[in-house]
């Protein structure tokens, strides 16, 4: 009973509607930007698929940290994936206020019981302050 990586985007939020369909807010294709660290985001998310070759249920843990230090930006979280059939399973893991205090690399590693981890890495990069221009 395994689950296999397809994909994970990293963006603000996530929300399921009916029908199975998912409404992706915020999405950061590039990384996140900012012109200042350290920086509190409101809300950041993970949205991974995966591929289950048996219905079932799948513990995890997940942790948010910079590459350089490995160090954690948000407590480790545990969770359940629930697989009810052989085929797509959806992960959803959103983390409160997480504490950006660096520029570079980040990873989101997931860890399935039993299997080696998948990680999915996301820049954090320096931008201009935006300006306002008011006429």
């Amino acid at each position: 009973m395994a689950l296999t990586h397809d994909y994970t985007i990293v963006c603000e939020m996530v929300r399921p509607e009916m029908g199975g369909k998912f409404v992706i807010v915020g999405l950061f294709p590039n990384g996140i930007g900012t012109p200042v660290v350290p920086f509190p985001m409101p809300l950041l998310t993970f949205f991974t698929l995966m591929k289950a070759d048996a219905p079932g249920t799948y513990n995890y843990s997940g942790k948010l940290s910079p590459l350089a230090t490995g160090r954690e930006i948000s407590p480790i979280v545990r969770g359940v994936i629930q697989a009810p059939a052989v085929g797509p399973a959806i992960l959803v893991h959103q983390i409160m206020s997480p504490q950006f205090t660096a520029f570079g690399t980040h990873t989101w590693e997931v860890e399935i019981e039993g299997q080696e981890p998948f990680v999915t890495q996301f820049e954090v990069t320096r931008v201009a302050p935006q300006q306002i221009r008011v006429r």
